[in-house]
């Protein structure tokens, strides 16, 4: 799983590069709900976002492309209450996108994009080679036979990767409580990440699929799916990170 990501959420460059719009509504939304309970929502748009955070992502409308700020915890609508914090609601399985309830209901309807920069893993030290870290050795106090690390994964060219979302809009009984909340799917990974000691990542879509993607109405689930299995990963390498 992806327990934080770092993400692209800089507006300009998501208006500049990726030709969105903002959704200034629901900017406000957010910052109204978060002067109401500032310790639930953060109105302000963080690049590294863990569980709960608010992260811009990309959908489609009327034929444009939009940013929506949304949870990064997928909360599913008409739920009464919060998914309990020990099952992942934040990372959705491939394999899983037509089998379990929460998933089912938004795949082929509601599908998003992040731009990802980097993601990040606890992982045992001895699961990787640790000379293979990128130039980060550990130091004198670390025993890599006891310790676990952060690491921080990323693409060698560090280039910005469009990464598949589901997602969905939650309201309370009285309306007065809303947002949208999203999860990122994931498959089994490249060599180079199950080398940093993880057995899932992100999926990674070129320019042509993201489009695809976004578009879930005019293709079947089973073609949605070939494109989430065909996609290419880039080369990735990883560092210790901090947590």
């Amino acid at each position: 799983m992806c327990y934080s990501i770092l993400v692209q959420n800089d507006l300009k460059v998501l208006q500049n590069k990726y030709g969105v719009a903002i959704v200034r509504s629901q900017m406000d939304h957010l910052e109204s709900m978060a002067l109401q309970n500032p310790k639930k929502y953060r109105s302000a748009i963080k690049d590294r976002i863990y569980p709960n955070y608010f992260a811009f992502n990309i959908c489609m409308k009327d034929g444009k492309r939009w940013a929506i700020p949304m949870r990064y915890r997928l909360r599913p609508a008409g739920s009464r209450d919060e998914v309990p914090a020990k099952f992942n609601v934040f990372n959705a399985r491939l394999d899983s996108l037509t089998t379990k309830k929460t998933w089912k209901n938004v795949f082929g309807r509601n599908h998003g994009l992040i731009v990802l920069r980097e993601f990040f893993e606890w992982v045992s030290v001895t699961s990787a080679d640790v000379d293979s870290f990128d130039d980060t050795p550990l130091s004198k106090n670390q025993n890599p036979q006891n310790r676990k690390h952060v690491i921080s994964i990323y693409p060698k060219e560090k280039q910005e990767l469009l990464v598949p979302t589901v997602w969905d809009w939650w309201t309370n009984e009285d309306r007065s409580e809303s947002f949208f909340s999203f999860a990122v799917i994931t498959k089994d990974p490249p060599n180079d990440v199950l080398a940093a000691g993880h057995d899932r990542c992100p999926i990674i879509l070129n320019e042509e699929d993201a489009r695809k993607w976004l578009r879930p109405a005019n293709s079947s689930l089973d073609e949605q799916i070939e494109i989430l299995k065909d996609s290419k990963f880039p080369a990735f390498t990883f560092k210790i990170a901090n947590s």
